[in-house]
């Protein structure tokens, strides 16, 4: 999990949904930017030492051509093309929601678990008090405030 991630409600559901999975590898689908692929912003693997070996061998021999301007996310994007698990979007849901889809982040965000401020970060102050304000202030305030209230005011 990346630390620009804020937690609104348990995450018990990642776990239920990774066990009744068969899948080595979950995260969640990068939409709507990049379709196809998914944000490594929030993801689970099952732990194995053979895993791990295959990773560091394809990383070290430099086997395995990726998009090294997204770090590991190019990286595993690559290795796991198509072997991955998807999680609900609401686990993590992210800002490129909110950014280019409100009417998708409207009926996301009713059952978020997490928001993924993968675009912005609320804790600097430059932060833009336009498009992003109601959630700035929801980073800002989240001891405060009911989630579903600052959404709500937001979208009035």
């Amino acid at each position: 999990m990346d630390s620009d991630i804020m937690i609104l409600r348990s995450m018990r559901p990642l776990v239920s949904h990774i066990l009744g999975n068969c899948s080595s590898f979950w995260a969640v689908e990068d939409l709507p930017a990049f379709p196809g692929s998914f944000n490594a912003g929030l993801m689970a693997l099952r732990p194995s030492a053979q895993e791990y070996s295959r990773l560091l061998d394809l990383l070290h021999n430099e086997s395995l051509p990726f998009a090294e301007e997204w770090a590991e996310q190019g990286f595993l994007n690559s290795v796991y093309e198509n072997s991955w698990g998807k999680l609900p979007l609401t686990m993590a849901l992210s800002l490129s929601f909110w950014w280019s889809d409100m009417d998708a982040w409207n009926s996301l965000s009713r059952d978020a678990h997490a928001i993924h401020f993968n675009m912005i970060k609320p804790w600097n102050w430059w932060c833009p008090w336009t498009t992003y304000s109601p959630l700035c202030f929801l980073f800002w305030n989240k001891q405060h405030l009911q989630f579903h209230a600052v959404i709500a005011s937001a979208t009035q």
